[in-house]
């Protein structure tokens, strides 16, 4: 059996975040509304489903942490992916809450770009 990772450092565009409303919520709520347009409101309603998320109390902090203004919330899934590895979860489960594939997944932990790229010339060789 081979050991768990080691917890990934948190990327700078996912750290106002973590410091806001924890690692856990943030990872929350990156699966959820990753790639989404969201309103963080001084004064959120419980019909909001980010508030049915992670909590009235948590978007008020994510309000005080980045504004009131629309934010596009980031995908981040390599770091989740590492994140959920480090707490280990299954390479399958990971990839099933991603919406991804194992191989992807795999190549995410392994640090490797995506399937199929690893080892794509940037440019082709134009010696002849």
């Amino acid at each position: 059996m081979t050991a768990a990772p080691e917890m990934p450092e948190v990327p700078e565009n996912i750290a106002p975040y973590v410091r806001a409303i924890g690692i856990d919520k943030t990872v929350e709520l990156l699966l959820e509304f990753g790639g989404a347009s969201l309103y963080f409101g001084k004064n959120p309603t419980m019909r909001s489903r980010v508030v049915a998320l992670i909590g009235a109390e948590a978007v008020k902090a994510m309000e005080a942490g980045l504004g009131s203004f629309g934010e596009r919330v980031p995908l981040a899934n390599r770091w989740i992916a590492n994140y959920l590895a480090a707490q280990s979860v299954p390479t399958q489960e990971i990839a099933r809450r991603l919406r991804t594939t194992n191989v992807t997944v795999r190549n995410y932990l392994r640090g490797r770009s995506a399937p199929g790229r690893l080892n794509a010339p940037k440019q082709l060789n134009l010696d002849i």
